[in-house]
């Protein structure tokens, strides 16, 4: 499946994109994915509202850049920062949204850059 997110998020391809998800019938969905040669793996938790939470729960180290949320595009407790009114609202969108964030992040990782825009992702 794929989904069209715009996000505040990074837009950009880089390859080696290789992702898997587990534990579908589970309250916290376990989903992973490695974009270049990083790995990163998510939590993602149904809210009561039926939006989804996305925490990223390994990430590579940032060493050299802000980890601001405002840069970064996540919280000190893991949370994924997405753009205020879209929440992901199906477990396909919360993945995309992952995949498109570590896409990003990978990328702020060696440049320092976060590029902010919509993005097309395979979950």
């Amino acid at each position: 499946m794929e989904a069209l997110i715009l996000l505040g998020i990074c837009c950009g391809i880089i390859g080696g994109i290789a992702a898997a998800a587990c534990c579908a019938n589970s309250s916290v969905i376990k989903y992973r994915c490695r974009i270049g040669n990083r790995s990163y793996e998510f939590d993602i938790k149904r809210r009561p509202n039926g939006t989804f939470d996305i925490y990223s729960r390994n990430r590579p180290p940032n060493r050299r850049f802000s980890n601001s949320p405002a840069k970064a595009h996540v919280y000190s407790n893991g949370k994924v920062s997405v753009t205020a009114g879209h929440a992901p609202r199906s477990l396909d969108q919360a993945k995309a949204i992952a995949k498109h964030w570590a896409t990003g992040y990978h990328s702020y990782l060696s440049s320092g850059v976060f590029f902010n825009g919509p993005a097309r992702m395979r979950v």
